[in-house]
């Protein structure tokens, strides 16, 4: 139901005389509608449909304090006397209005002092309210309505409305509540922080409503542009005082439960009574039908898959995928599924294939930044972290150079006769930091290596800023935009729109050098007239005529004056033409490239960067590297290209805005200020491109400020503040130790000084065998102590290794090339604990680093691996060992934990060596053996806690046992039908058994690799089950 009430403000406005004056005036707001509740649920929610202005008068600024006083003690006095019972005024606008002008009749008549007798006077004399608001009034028994915020607010609009223009009226008023608002809020805060008693919830409550309201207002203003800092810092303040007073109200009630100081007997008090509920069942799932769905969905859900007989485009890849970091099932078979497209893309040759479309090359583009962003979100999750980390990095950096081949064919492809003569950006040797777990991943990148090396040519190299700097790539530019039918057509239109620029400013300096020279002849005109003035007023000074001789002559003067400024006008020259295009035609058509750069280039020059940034350590890791690295420049030519395409001279000319490249076009130099690009006087510009300036001065370069995908270079570590030249030569030794797996400093304990490390070492603050992880490239780079530092330190030899197997372990990655004799060595000798954790990451490191490449007759080829493709004698020697290893831990099934090292070893080296492929699966074998003898064991066991922890173990060997065929190919229908027993199996364990949470995170983080292992062979699986359906 609306309600209506009234009320009225007076507001002030000084008038403009000699003597200040004060207008006093009157809003009177009428229909207040739903402006509050009896029960005080409803406030502050009424509005004025509308108001009036009443003008009660003017009064001198020095009585205004008068005014002021006296206006009060008439208001007091009438509502004294209505409140005696007395017939008055009704307390409305009207009656206000009689006040106000009482008082300044009073104030102009000087009566002063006012006493009481004098108040009553006035009072009595006081003109009668007129209508229009006599009915609206505080009547006998009335209830008094909460209208004071209403009214405060609404005669803030109409102030607005009559001295603000209509466009600011609406962003003062709100700009005003909002800091208004912010104002009562802190203020209330403040009251409430004085003590903890007037803390209550309603009042926190309350305060909390305040915030979340003028917050709103606050987020809506800096939506529209406003700068709203300092109200987002009082808001935080609030917050946390609210939250503070929350605590301390919590506290000083919770005081008041103390139990007494001095206690009686424990005897004095009555024991609770009471009956128990039955035990509930130790499961950790419901029963019944629910449960049954539960476990079936969970156990029975379908992924998508690629199909396994061809490659696909990149366009189906998005399709099919979502690229979201849902669960460890999805996100590892996108992962894995990207990659094998790429490798065997890679493998099968980048020449060898069909052309890649535009399209196809914007859906590569895409798949990348996707796949980038999913790798960096599952290395960051707590599941990814199980995986060995720098080989999650290695093979994204294969996926993207992969993808950098693949753009660079499509180009040399497209344009050929283009392309001939330039080579690519990438160096092939860079990929011996690569990390790589599996036969498919390394093909892959030697077949990408041998790319690299196929089309290298020295200081030719495109979309690069190696030693040889741009030059390659300007003269690419400077040979596409020649042959270019679309490009030169830009180039035609940008220089008919230079000399049109060119023309209309020479018409401006015409137009000006002809009002210049008649501006001239008038001012010699009336200079002349002037004298002639004056030498008649010198004639007649002694007669009347002077008087008028003496005005025309300043009127003439005047007249001069005039015409100088004009004249001044008309000399200064017109603003320069700011051309957007240099002006030699080869420097144009260069930049042009940039500007307008297809598709295809834009592609290759983002893979090109993006590539050799891939290797790059973190920022935070290497401030040194990283300040080598960084460059500044002072102009961006493509939004200076943008900006002078419209400027004060040549309208109605086409504008060519630039398309949007992650490779910048930038320039180290900065245009001049206008004032220095033209002559000051109109009458020294004597030829039409005077005036006319271009920008051939600002020396164009290729720019790099990352990626272009923001979330994936923040999570590499690679996001930098302004621009960096990825391809500048830093230190070796950064980018190798990126590549190099950081070991846990909570699993491992030393037996002296945990801090201290190696002295030619770098410092880690992970482990104290993270030195052991380092290798160098070569011999050369290699300290001459590097062998010595195990015998040297062996202060901070752990606690579980012994003294040989720290100094095996120390010495495993000494020297590079003799890594895998150190490793056949280590396995003879068997002083190493092979399931340790960091056993396990710095064997695997020294296997699955791929190390230096060489180049050979056939392209090529890894040193640290040289006769691995015949299965040379070191591989015999290790795969022997490994052999009489399996033997020994069939007869101990205690020591079988070493399967983890040990079974993924052999499954690794068996796409190399056959023998290993036995090797292996006897591996798996000895493992599913033992997790079936503790079934019976499982069925006997007397409590639920031995049963879990017997689940447990057998769940983590049935882990194991699959583990064991993670690196090495599936080529037959038996290794597949034992892969997919071994994944239902653990699949059936994961779900059904409640394993208990002490083997939790070490069963997690098994479980996590099983999943990758499925991924990474689900082609072959899903290959062979097709076939075996098919026979």
């Amino acid at each position: 139901m609306n309600q209506f009430c009234t009320g009225t403000v007076n507001y002030l406005q000084a008038d403009r005389h000699d003597l200040p004056q004060l207008t006093i005036s009157q809003f009177a707001f009428m229909c207040f509608c739903t402006c509050s509740a009896a029960n005080g649920l409803m406030q502050h929610s009424a509005a004025s449909h509308s108001h009036a202005l009443l003008t009660c008068g003017s009064v001198r600024a020095t009585d205004f304090g008068k005014f002021e006083q006296l206006l009060f003690e008439l208001e007091e006095k009438v509502v004294e006397n209505r409140r005696a019972g007395l017939k008055g005024l009704q307390r409305n606008p009207g009656f206000v209005l009689s006040v106000a002008k009482c008082a300044l009749e009073a104030v102009r008549d000087d009566v002063e002092p006012f006493f009481a007798e004098d108040i009553e006077e006035l009072v009595d004399g006081m003109e009668p309210s007129k209508g229009g608001f006599s009915d609206v009034g505080l009547h006998t028994g009335g209830m008094a309505r909460n209208t004071c915020w209403q009214l405060y607010r609404e005669s803030l609009k109409a102030v607005l409305m009559y001295h603000q223009p209509p466009k600011e009226q609406e962003i003062l008023y709100r700009l005003y509540m909002t800091y208004f608002e912010k104002w009562l809020l802190t203020s209330q805060v403040n009251v409430v922080r004085s003590t903890h008693k007037l803390a209550s919830p309603a009042v926190l409550s309350a305060c909390m409503h305040m915030l979340r309201s003028v917050a709103a207002k606050c987020a809506e203003l800096s939506e529209d542009g406003h700068d709203m800092s300092a109200c987002e810092a009082s808001f935080a303040w609030v917050t946390r005082e609210l939250q503070g007073m929350a605590s301390g109200r919590a506290l000083f009630v919770a005081s008041s439960f103390n139990l007494p100081v001095g206690m009686p007997a424990a005897s004095e008090f009555r024991l609770p009574s009471g009956k128990l509920p039955d035990a509930a069942l130790a499961v950790g799932e419901v029963h019944g039908l629910d449960a049954a769905r539960q476990r079936a969905e969970r156990n029975l859900g379908t992924q998508k898959v690629l199909p396994v007989d061809r490659l696909v485009d990149f366009s189906q890849i998005l399709d099919t995928f979502d690229f979201t970091l849902d669960n460890p099932v999805s996100a590892q078979l996108v992962l894995r599924s990207v990659e094998t497209q790429l490798f065997r893309r890679a493998i099968a040759g980048f020449e060898h294939q069909a052309a890649v479309s535009t399209s196809e090359l914007g859906a590569l583009e895409e798949m990348v930044d996707k796949y980038r962003i999913l790798v960096q979100r599952w290395r960051a999750s707590g599941d990814g972290s199980t995986c060995m980390q720098v080989e999650l990095q290695s093979r994204e950096l294969l996926v993207v150079w992969s993808a950098y081949c693949i753009s660079f064919q499509a180009a040399r492809h497209e344009h050929a006769h283009v392309m001939k003569g330039f080579g690519v950006a990438l160096d092939w040797h860079d990929l011996r930091h690569l990390v790589l777990g599996d036969k498919l991943a390394v093909d892959a990148a030697l077949k990408v290596a041998a790319y690299l090396h196929a089309y290298t040519v020295p200081n030719q190299a495109v979309f690069s800023r190696s030693c040889a700097g741009s030059h390659p790539t300007f003269n690419l530019a400077l040979l596409f935009a020649t042959n270019s039918i679309s490009l030169m057509g830009i180039w035609q239109e940008e220089q008919k729109a230079a000399i049109a620029r060119r023309d209309d400013h020479w018409q401006e300096v015409q137009r000006k050098q002809k009002l210049a020279a008649e501006l001239r002849a008038s001012i010699a005109s009336a200079r002349e007239y002037a004298r002639d003035l004056q030498s008649r007023r010198d004639r007649e000074w002694q007669k009347y005529l002077y008087l008028e001789y003496d005005r025309q002559l300043q009127s003439q003067y005047s007249a001069i004056q005039g015409l100088e400024s004009q004249l001044r006008s008309a000399e200064a020259s017109p603003p320069p033409v700011i051309q957007p295009l240099p002006a030699h035609a080869d420097t144009d058509l260069q930049w042009l490239f940039f500007l307008h750069m297809p598709k295809l280039f834009q592609v290759l020059s983002r893979f090109s960067f993006l590539a050799q940034q891939m290797l790059l350590p973190s920022v935070e890791a290497c401030h040194g590297e990283w300040s080598k690295m960084s460059e500044s420049f002072e102009t961006d030519l493509e939004a200076y290209y943008n900006g002078h395409q419209v400027g004060n001279y040549g309208s109605g000319i086409m504008q060519h805005k630039s398309a949007p490249c992650t490779v910048k076009l930038v320039s180290t130099g900065k245009p001049p200020l206008e004032s220095n690009m033209s002559d000051s006087h109109v009458d020294k510009l004597l030829l039409p491109d005077h005036g006319v300036w271009h920008p051939d001065s600002l020396k164009p370069q290729i720019g790099w400020m990352g990626s272009g995908c923001e979330e994936a270079d923040q999570l590499d570590g690679v996001k930098h503040d302004g621009y960096f030249n990825p391809f500048t030569k830093i230190s070796c030794e950064p980018i190798e130790h990126k590549f190099t797996e950081e070991l846990c400093l909570s699993t491992v304990q030393s037996s002296g000084d945990t801090d201290s490390v190696a002295p030619t070492e770098p410092q880690f603050q992970t482990s104290p065998l993270q030195w052991a992880m380092h290798v160098h490239g070569s011999v050369q780079s290699t300290p001459r102590e590097r062998g010595n530092i195990a015998v040297a330190r062996q202060d901070v030899k752990p606690q579980w290794l012994s003294k040989p197997g720290f100094l095996a372990l120390g010495s495993l990655r000494s020297f590079p090339l003799g890594q895998m004799r150190m490793l056949s060595e280590m396995l003879h000798l068997r002083e190493v604990p092979w399931a340790q954790p960091e056993v396990m990451c710095i064997i695997k490191q020294a296997v699955y680093h791929m190390g230096t490449l060489v180049e050979d007759s056939s392209g090529p080829r890894l040193l640290w691996r040289t006769n691995w493709q015949g299965g040379g004698d070191m591989l015999v020697a290790i795969s022997d060992e490994l052999e009489s290893l399996a033997d020994e831990l069939a007869q101990t099934p205690r020591d079988q934990d070493s399967v983890l090292l040990l079974g993924e070893l052999a499954a690794f080296l068996s796409s190399w060596h056959t023998p290993c492929v036995h090797i292996a699966r006897s591996f798996a074998a000895m493992t599913v053996s033992s997790a079936d003898a503790l079934e019976q064991s499982i069925v006997a066991a007397e409590s639920t806690a031995v049963q879990n922890q017997l689940q447990a173990r057998q769940c983590k060997l049935l882990m194991m046992a699959l583990l064991c065929y993670g690196p090495c190919a599936i080529g037959d229908k038996h290794a597949a039908s034992a892969v997919l027993k071994l994944i239902v199996r653990v699949k059936h364990a994961h779900v059904f058994f409640d394993l208990g949470q002490a083997e939790d995170d070490e069963l997690k983080a098994l479980h996590v690799r099983c999943l990758n292992v499925t991924a990474r062979h689900i082609d072959s699986l899903v290959s062979l089950r097709a076939q075996t359906h098919t026979c």
